[in-house]
């Protein structure tokens, strides 16, 4: 059973990233601009004031499926209304910024989301990819779950 699971995981985060990755045209949709939006400068000032260590990571590319912009819209949202100034959102684009840190720490080849707590990595990518678009209530209350298990 427990290789059963572990071999559907695997399928499940292989063809998600087969499928952002696959070459598609980028359509250009109203989300498109409101992501851009949501891309504005943040003053890292402000985060040395955040008394926490739970860190949320969504890595994407430049080539995104309608579900990728669902994941990080989804988990933005989420800690927005449940988790502002506690927990730490950050959306790294892997393709743009190749030379991250993180990519090589935590070993980032695809489309992954991850929620850190100094050693402690839980990752959402598989939860994010089947329910994000498509039960993204369901998702926010797995993510919630998971921060708050985090945070302990």
């Amino acid at each position: 059973m427990e290789r059963f699971l572990l071999l559907s995981m695997l399928i499940i985060a292989l063809s998600s990233t087969y499928s952002c990755s696959n070459g598609s045209k980028k359509h250009t949709t109203e989300f498109d601009n409101y992501q851009r939006n949501l891309a504005t400068p943040v003053d890292t000032s402000l985060l040395n004031n955040i008394t926490t260590n739970v860190r949320v990571y969504y890595f994407y590319s430049n080539r995104r499926c309608a579900t990728c912009e669902a994941v990080e819209q989804v988990t933005r949202a989420t800690i927005n209304e449940n988790f502002k100034g506690s927990v730490i959102f950050e959306a790294i684009n892997r393709d743009s910024n190749n030379q991250n840190p993180l990519i090589e720490k935590y070993k980032i080849t695809g489309q992954t989301l991850l929620i850190v707590n100094n050693n402690n990595i839980t990752d959402m990518t598989s939860s994010a990819f089947l329910k994000a678009k498509t039960n993204p209530d369901k998702f926010k209350t797995e993510l919630i779950s998971a921060i708050n298990a985090a945070k302990n």
